[in-house]
């Protein structure tokens, strides 16, 4: 699953996200589709709004061990346990570790 703002950056058409990496892995963001009709939210989604963006995605989206990372990554943010935090990050650099050597790195 996607998750807007982490694996995938929605932008004006012709502009860069702020970001470029991924939330998840810290692979590059490319670009997936120029100038498409998007919902660039929930509530665009549910209103059915949608305006011309730029979307960019991480290239390992749809494999599984960066969903299961994604998934990880997601509860670590829901815990208020510092302890539970951290034991779960060193999950998802197990996981995105056992596919990418240069993992963790700094975000370009």
């Amino acid at each position: 699953m996607a998750r807007m703002g982490i694996d995938v950056m929605v932008v004006d058409p012709g502009t860069d996200p702020q970001v470029k990496v991924c939330g998840v892995c810290h692979y590059d963001l490319i670009i997936t589709a120029r100038n498409q009709p998007t919902a660039r939210s929930w509530g665009d989604a549910v209103a059915g709004h949608r305006t011309p963006s730029d979307v960019w995605k991480c290239p390992n989206i749809d494999t599984d061990w960066h969903q299961r990372a994604a998934s990880v990554l997601s509860e670590s943010e829901r815990t208020s346990s510092t302890s539970l935090k951290k034991m779960l990050i060193t999950d998802v650099e197990g996981i995105v570790g056992s596919q990418n050597a240069n993992y963790p790195m700094e975000p370009n």
